[in-house]
Order: C-alpha cells, then sequence, then structure tokens
C-alpha cells in the first residue's frame, strides 16, 4: 500500500525530503521544519504511547507506521489511525504538539471533519500528517470519505483565488474520537489502526511529558523514529486486527 508520488500544484510541486529541489523543472514547496534528531532517552515518549496505544502490537505498528514516514518522506501509506479516547489530553499532546515537532509544522495540519465528508479537502494532500476530530454524529457517515483520503491518489484543492483542481496525495489520517464507535466501518475494511485509549496518566503526568517534550524531548523522539529498526515492518500490510467497537 506504498506509493511514491508528486503533488503538483501549479508550478510547484510537494516533494517531502526534498525541500526546495526542482523536479521536471518545478520548484518542491515542502520544508524541513521538523526539530534536529537528538539521541537520549525516550522514557516519556514510551510512556505516553503506552497510554494512548495499550495494545502491543497495535502500539510497535504504529512506532514503525511512524518511522516509516520519517525515513521514506517520499511514500505515502494506505493506511490510518483512530484513536478513541474519554480523556483528551493525552490524545491532544501526541496529534497537536509531539507530531507537529517531529514531522515539522508545515507538514502537519488539523481539518474540519465536515471537509472530509464534503471532499472539500483543502490542501491535506500537502502534509504527510493530517489530523481530524470525530464528533458526536459523525461515526456513521464517514467511511466512503474516509476511504477516498486514505486510499486515493489524488485530492482536490479548493483554495482561496486557486481554481479547484486535483493534487496528488500524500495525508496519512490521525482520526481522534471520544465516542465509540468512532467510525462505522465496513466489515472488510482493514486499512485502520485502531486504539482505545487507557487514559490512565494523572493530569501532573501529562505535563510532565509536554514539559519532556518541549524541553528536547521531541528531538528524541525524533531521533529514535529516525532509527528504528524497519525490517519486520511491512508498508504494504494491514494494521494488527484490533477491537473497533
Amino acid at each position: 500500500m506504498a506509493a511514491s508520488v508528486k503533488s503538483h500544484t501549479l508550478g510547484s510541486e510537494y516533494l517531502p525530503g526534498a525541500p526546495g529541489e526542482v523536479q521536471t523543472g518545478k520548484l518542491s514547496i515542502a520544508k524541513d521544519d521538523a526539530v534536529k534528531p537528538e539521541r537520549g532517552r525516550i522514557g516519556p515518549f514510551v510512556e505516553l504511547m503506552e497510554d494512548l496505544f495499550p495494545d502491543d502490537p497495535t502500539r510497535k505498528w504504529v512506532n514503525h507506521w511512524l518511522g516509516y514516514l520519517i525515513q521514506h518522506p517520499d511514500e505515502r501509506l494506505q493506511t490510518a489511525l483512530v484513536l478513541h479516547g474519554k480523556g483528551a489530553q493525552g490524545q491532544i499532546m501526541f496529534a497537536e504538539i509531539l507530531l507537529p515537532k517531529i514531522f515539522g509544522p508545515s507538514n502537519v495540519s488539523k481539518i474540519d471533519v465536515r471537509d472530509l465528508k464534503s471532499g472539500k479537502s483543502g490542501s491535506q494532500g500537502k502534509q504527510i500528517i493530517v489530523v481530524a476530530y470525530i464528533a458526536e454524529g459523525d461515526a456513521f457517515s464517514l467511511h466512503d470519505s474516509l476511504r477516498d483520503t486514505t486510499s486515493g491518489e489524488t485530492v482536490r484543492l479548493d483554495g482561496e483565488n486557486v481554481p479547484s483542481h486535483e493534487i496528488e496525495n500524500f495525508a496519512h489520517l490521525i482520526l481522534l474520537s471520544n465516542q465509540r464507535p468512532a467510525v462505522d466501518f465496513k466489515r472488510d475494511d482493514s486499512r485502520y489502526a485502531v486504539s482505545h485509549a487507557a487514559n490512565g496518566l494523572s493530569p501532573d503526568g501529562v505535563e510532565e511529558i509536554r514539559a519532556w517534550i518541549e524541553n528536547g524531548g521531541a528531538e528524541k523522539v525524533r531521533f529514535y523514529l529516525e532509527h528504528v529498526k524497519l525490517d519486520r515492518f511491512d508498508p504494504y500490510g494491514d494494521p494488527p486486527p484490533t477491537d473497533r467497537s
């Protein structure tokens, strides 16, 4: 399920991993604005991931999935994450603080789930990670839109002062929800890694991890993901089966 693609955007291309590089006469608009990797201990990251992904096979798969996206930024995997949890602090810290640091803020975006449903996905194809929050009532109307965004080679760009047009799709979805089921999946759809967070972190524990991320921890996570061994990770394979209820 991996494909190497280029995104043509009216004279420019989004080429993750090749910021500024000219390809086929067009300028890459991708930015390398992630934190710089630094070797070090990642205990707080491990603690956060154990809380968000308490199932061992799923947590290992997610670590490898993130590592693959960092080590192979020019490839796109046709898989996605769905994270359910009653307490949102850990989820928000993961999606809105940690990921923009380790991938770069220009390569991570948050969109309104209504844009997924309408097909008006804005510039999401020009990001590596796209975060969407699933509101109450959306779970049973999202499947087809998610399928198109997760597996589609292109998405429609509807920007201001820019004619509507198709661009090649680099987006990898991370969906957050506090309800079950987060998404009403079709029975045979195995593209999603679904996790029910343990929500075992105390408010003080969350703040300690946040402070660690903000003060050098993200750099250590970046180093870890740049070097995590992927020899047993199949980018074309399905995530581990999990409880989707």
